[in-house]
């Protein structure tokens, strides 16, 4: 099985580890520097995995053979950019997987067809470390399912290979939306209150009324999850949303809180939390606002005034 893993970060990092001992994985990565790191030193990983793999890593693709499976381990919000390079080095038969956050997969499904399209909705926690190492906090489970039903079989060869090399820890399934569903009442919450307060979960539940503000989020569009700052992964390392905000970079707003959102006005419903949580991140992400504890304030007042216009 050929691999392609597009994105050299902690998740890409973390999936070549995974498939380097049965398959061929070429890395992709346009950092010149994560480039040089991982030539010299591979994918080292340390915490709830721990290891080393040497794996190829190019920063554009050279003349070879077609990939089997093209892994997505990048910011959802790059899907059409960040799949550009590699369309040359594709076949009919190509499966793209998505393991980016929130409900990417339905923008990959919209690029290269529902028929081609798979997800992995990840709970690990991860991060590049300073020295080049990748530290995986938490590894909790994959859950892998196909865009549509009669993707499995092209889909299958990728489940067997993430079984052998993370036995107990994967699953399937073939609810699509149920299972979006479920992560993102935990994710979107918990990310998004990091985004817009500046810190880790371990530091911001301490905070007065953020633990009932993630709970209610988490119930505006379903069953209250048993523990969504758990279920959300992330403990002392920071989500990808944050790090986007810190980084002055586009967040996964749209496929996180933004997608239960949309779900919600589809079905008719108002998810007022929710909301002004999608609301406060735009803004600081467009840089109108500054993230920081002080930003609180206007959430609540966003809350109270998404809450008065649901009952019109």
């Amino acid at each position: 099985m050929r691999v392609a893993v597009i994105g050299a970060g902690a998740m890409g990092s973390i999936v070549s580890y995974l498939l380097s001992a049965e398959h061929e994985v070429v890395l992709f990565e346009n950092r010149r520097d994560r480039v040089e790191e991982v030539s010299n030193n591979g994918v080292r990983l340390q915490g709830a995995l721990d290891g080393q793999a040497f794996v190829a890593i190019e920063s554009k693709p050279q003349p070879a053979e077609p990939f089997d499976f093209i892994i997505l381990a990048f910011s959802a919000a790059f899907t059409v950019e960040g799949l550009r390079p590699l369309s040359p080095f594709v076949h009919r038969d190509t499966v793209y997987v998505s393991f980016q956050e929130g409900s990417a997969i339905e923008e990959l499904a919209k690029v290269v067809g529902g028929d081609r399209a798979a997800a992995c909705l990840s709970e690990v926690s991860a991060i590049e470390a300073d020295g080049g190492e990748v530290e995986v906090e938490e590894l909790k489970s994959f859950l892998l399912l196909g865009y549509r039903t009669e993707a499995a079989l092209r889909f299958e060869p990728f489940i067997s290979a993430m079984t052998a090399a993370c036995p107990g820890n994967t699953t399937t399934s073939e609810d699509l939306t149920e299972a979006i569903l479920k992560r993102l009442q935990s994710v979107a919450p918990v990310s998004a209150l990091c985004a817009i307060t500046g810190g880790v979960p371990e530091e911001i539940r301490a905070i007065d009324e953020i633990d009932s503000l993630c709970l209610e989020a988490a119930a505006e569009f379903g069953e209250v999850p048993v523990a969504p700052w758990d279920d959300a992964v992330w403990k002392r390392i920071k989500p990808s949303m944050l790090r986007d905000i810190e980084a002055g970079m586009k967040t996964e707003i749209d496929y996180l809180g933004g997608w239960i959102v949309s779900r919600a006005a589809a079905a008719g419903k108002r998810v007022p939390v929710s909301s002004a949580l999608v609301s406060m991140v735009k803004e600081i992400e467009s840089g109108r606002m500054e993230p920081g504890r002080q930003a609180l304030n206007e959430l609540r007042r966003r809350i109270e005034e998404e809450k008065r216009m649901s009952l019109y």
